[in-house]
């Protein structure tokens, strides 16, 4: 066998080697049971925090969101903050199991002094998420995560943290 030849059957083994196992893992891909979450943190309100999301899976791997935030505990501002989420689910479980995603969209600091001064910026995030879908029919939904979100644009203070993070301590909703 010539050294070109060589070469050539190391690619085509490669290649089906590649192409064959993305096809097998692709064809096991199935559905979530339902393809939407609806949540919220009850165990932010001990706290002044109010967290809101929903998420609908776009296929096994992929889903799309929006998210809700208020969180008023801070002495000196309130913080609002209101984001669209991408999450990729690597074990192709629809909107269960170890996530990794972004997120783009928009936040508001209110200062408590009693001027009524507020900051405001666009934000872009990345957090790691797990959910769990439970019980008989797995509706009942469980979620936490941690990120990060960067703060741009916007009139946001010198004082302010550019970067901030983020924590969905314990969401718990319904899939529908």
């Amino acid at each position: 066998m010539q050294p070109t030849s060589k070469w050539l059957a190391v690619a085509a083994c490669a290649a089906l080697a590649t192409f064959g196992t993305a096809s097998t893992v692709h064809a096991q891909e199935t559905a979530p049971p339902y393809p939407q979450v609806l949540s919220v943190n009850p165990f932010g309100l001990l706290a002044e925090y109010v967290n809101a999301e929903y998420e609908r899976a776009m296929t096994p791997t992929t889903s799309l969101g929006v998210s809700a935030s208020y969180f008023g505990a801070f002495d000196e501002a309130d913080y609002f903050s209101l984001e669209g989420k991408y999450r990729y689910y690597p074990q192709a479980s629809g909107l269960a199991g170890f996530a990794l995603g972004g997120s783009l969209g928009y936040a508001q600091v209110s200062a408590n002094d009693g001027d009524g001064d507020k900051a405001s910026a666009f934000t872009v995030g990345v957090e790691a998420d797990y959910n769990w879908l439970v019980g008989p029919s797995r509706r009942f939904f469980i979620g936490t995560g941690i990120g990060a979100k960067r703060l741009f644009g916007g009139d946001v203070d010198s004082d302010v943290p550019v970067v901030l993070p983020t924590l969905r301590l314990v969401n718990v909703g319904f899939a529908f």
